[in-house]
Formats: structure tokens, C-alpha cells, sequence
């Protein structure tokens, strides 16, 4: 069986009551809609926390911010801690990221 390919798309701060895909009914998003109308789209993903740094920690690795440890943008993930794009080249994908977010960016 052929692995599905991933891509994984992290808008920070964006609301999905302005999304097409979501319901909006201007048509402000009208490639993020088509590519939704072909891929898995969450409806009801709840944010482990109140920012960006935990709640992305937590997105790459499957842990709560509790577990984590990661809050601050000064820190960064435990190297001893599995991430998502070491989990999926274990399982035989290539994996690539980009992020224009400098508070993302410290995570890696």
C-alpha cells in the first residue's frame, strides 16, 4: 500500500469563521478552500493553550504543554522528545518544513 502524502498547514492566528472552507461566504480563500475540498480538514481541533509556542509544541508533538515544558520563546523542545517530522521519517516519508514564524523557528 502507498503511503498518502502530508502536508500539514499551520496558520498562526487564523480564524476558520473566515474561511470558505469553513463556511465563510466571501470568497477570500478561494486556494485554500480548493485544497481543502481535497484533503482531511479538522472541525472541531482545540488549542492545547493560549499561544503560539505551546500550542505549536504540542502540534508537533503530540504532547500537552504540560508534558512539553515548552512556554516561553526563549526555550526549546527537549532533543529527547519525538517530533513529527522524526516519527514520519521513521515510517519512510522525507519530510521538509518551511515557517516565516520567528517564534516558530526557535523550535527547532
Amino acid at each position: 500500500m502507498e503511503r498518502p502524502d502530508i502536508i500539514f498547514i499551520v496558520l498562526d492566528t487564523q480564524r476558520a469563521d473566515r474561511l470558505g472552507c469553513y463556511g465563510y461566504q466571501r470568497d477570500i480563500t478561494p486556494n485554500l478552500d480548493e485544497f481543502a475540498r481535497q484533503s482531511v480538514v479538522f472541525e472541531q481541533a482545540i488549542a492545547p493553550a493560549q499561544w503560539t509556542i505551546p500550542s505549536h509544541a504540542s502540534m508537533f508533538t503530540g504532547l500537552y504543554p504540560t508534558v512539553h515544558q515548552l512556554t516561553q520563546s526563549s526555550q526549546s523542545l527537549h532533543p529527547d522528545l519525538p517530533h513529527l517530522a522524526e516519527i514520519l521519517q521513521a515510517a519512510g516519508y522525507e519530510t521538509v518544513g518551511f515557517c516565516n514564524n520567528p517564534l516558530v523557528g526557535v523550535l527547532n
